[in-house]
């Protein structure tokens, strides 16, 4: 997957002072299978109090996950320290917003029994890449007429360490009870619903600037907050620039309309279909925004035209049921570590009916997210749930089982090689990998990440051999674009620059013939440095994320 989320995605997040207040109810934290859902009660710095008691151990594990990553990202020298020692306090101490993250966020520190310095580190930390794919829904595209989302949330898990967490606000200050669908430390929603009917999904965007430092400005959480309808939410979030993350935003609402945001950090287009229902990923759509996308990405682009085949065969009778089945799709590729709908990535599947008041979501852990059973949760007391939307079969198959086991060998082998640090082992267990054929998995992605491990290990001559033998001339291009990279670094290794320089020349000679896709522009960078000077072999942050599989 293509779309990336840099670490500052939280920078301007801090806490203020606060007066503790009783709660009316009892928060509580119930577990449907591998998802945890909270209901929340009171202030915000109460119920991010209450959110860290109830994850316990959940919570603690992303903090020290986050924290580590932001120590690892540390540049060094006068500027850094400024901004570690200095600016960051200042932000976590003093700046505050109006959605209540800040409250929020100082709830979760002092339970924590951390700085909110540490926490705003911990929210920095955040590393880890995203592709998500959703769809809307409405009138004579839906079964009953109402508006309907369905949404797969691809990003990293780190072996489970991001739990799926749903979380039930009922705020006590005038705010709508709302959910949000994320994970552990995560206060923005991937996906949400509130009291009056507003279902809201963020997709990340990719554009420049990626943050507005000097704004604490959250309309993702503050459409769940305040807004009615659609044009509400449109409303709310032109309100208030500059917002402080840019984003694209599905919206629908309980009489039936949809639209999409497209928002820099300074300005929102609306796209709105011409028919019924859309599909959505992680690229532009308005005329204005095109050219400020600075990421677009094949991938980005066949997820949405699979979501948007997915689909289609429902039209006039999506409901919950056949909108599960649409976020389990995998047709389009062989293999799921591709660009398909249900891909390996997926963390959170949920399906919103804004209309009944109801999100379901997945109770099954990412690799197979999208295949588990879909918990209905209700945003209004009383209302009659419906029974849960039964897992898939396919998790019942032999297939399945071949599929766990090639994703668990990897997993070791990518884990040996980034956590444990052993190239040896990772390198063995990689060959392990690919002694059990046919692999149910894309073997010239993996190929990928085999390669840039031997590299690592100096061992160039292997690394291309493995190239050459799993990535051919019927890899898709994004792979294709990797490999010969890869092999121009190889051929550095073995000290044949011209030869290295013919790959280099060849990389950028692939990227050229779609200009139309931006997300490869680091890459054509780093291979016209190869073409100048030797490029060093191995440890490549290679966008490529599906090069393995969620470690």
């Amino acid at each position: 997957m293509l779309s990336r989320v840099g670490p500052t995605i939280f920078l301007a997040i801090a806490s203020v002072c606060w007066s503790p207040t009783a709660t009316a109810e009892t928060p509580r934290r119930t577990d449907h299978g591998d998802l945890i859902l909270l209901d929340l009660y009171g202030s915000y710095r109460e119920m991010g109090a209450q959110a860290a008691d109830l994850l316990g151990e959940d919570v603690r594990r992303v903090l020290k996950l986050n924290l580590d990553f932001y120590e690892h990202a540390q540049a060094g020298g006068i500027g850094a320290w400024f901004f570690d020692r200095v600016a960051l306090p200042l932000v976590a101490n003093f700046m505050t917003d109006d959605t209540g993250v800040s409250e929020e966020a100082a709830g979760y520190a002092e339970t924590l029994g951390i700085s909110r310095a540490d926490f705003l580190r911990a929210l920095i930390g955040t590393d880890a890449s995203g592709g998500s794919t959703v769809f809307a829904a409405t009138r004579s595209a839906t079964a009953d007429g109402d508006a309907l989302i369905g949404r797969n949330v691809d990003w990293i898990d780190f072996g489970g360490l991001l739990k799926p967490t749903v979380v039930r606000y009922h705020p006590d200050n005038g705010d709508f009870d709302h959910i949000s669908a994320g994970w552990p430390l995560l206060q923005i929603p991937t996906v949400g619903l509130n009291e009056k009917g507003l279902a809201f999904s963020l997709n990340y965007f990719d554009t420049d600037p990626q943050i507005e430092p000097t704004s604490m400005s959250y309309p993702y959480r503050r459409v769940l907050q305040r807004a009615s309808n659609v044009d509400e939410a449109i409303a709310l979030f032109r309100a208030d620039f500059p917002i402080t993350i840019p984003c694209f935003g599905t919206l629908a609402d309980a009489h039936g309309d949809i639209a999409l945001l497209e928002c820099t950090t300074s300005e929102c287009e609306v796209f709105r279909p011409d028919g019924d229902w859309f599909a959505h990923s992680n690229h532009a759509r308005s005329a204005t925004m095109i050219p400020r996308d600075q990421f677009r990405g094949s991938d980005s682009f066949d997820r949405r035209r699979l979501m948007e085949a997915a689909v289609h065969p429902h039209l006039g009778h999506l409901d919950a049921g056949r909108a599960a089945d649409v976020l389990r799709n995998r047709d389009g590729h062989p293999h799921p570590n591709a660009s398909v709908v249900a891909n390996l990535f997926v963390l959170n599947a949920a399906i919103v009916e804004p209309a009944r008041g109801v999100l379901w979501h997945s109770d099954l852990i990412q690799p197979h997210a999208s295949f588990g059973r879909y918990i209905p949760i209700a945003i209004n007391a009383g209302i009659e749930l419906p029974a849960p939307i039964p897992a898939s079969s396919a998790l019942a198959t032999d297939a399945h089982t071949r599929e766990t086991r090639a994703i668990s060998m990897v997993r070791a082998a990518r884990n040996a090689r980034h956590i444990a640090g052993d190239l040896e082992h990772s390198i063995a267990l990689w060959q392990a990998v690919f002694a059990e054929p046919p692999l149910p998995l894309d073997p010239a992605e993996l190929a990928i990440g085999w390669a840039d491990t031997l590299l690592e290990a100096g061992r160039g001559e292997q690394a291309a051999a493995v190239l050459d033998r799993w990535v051919g001339s019927d890899a898709n291009w994004d792979q294709q674009i990797y490999a010969t990279l890869l092999l121009g670094v190889c051929a550095d290794a073995a000290g044949d620059r011209d030869g290295a320089r013919a790959k280099y020349a060849a990389t950028i000679a692939l990227i050229d013939e779609r200009p139309e896709f931006t997300a490869y522009d680091s890459l054509r960078k780093l291979a016209s440095r190869g073409r100048d000077s030797p490029l060093p072999a191995g440890g490549f942050e290679l966008s490529l994320w599906v090069t393995s599989v969620p470690p």
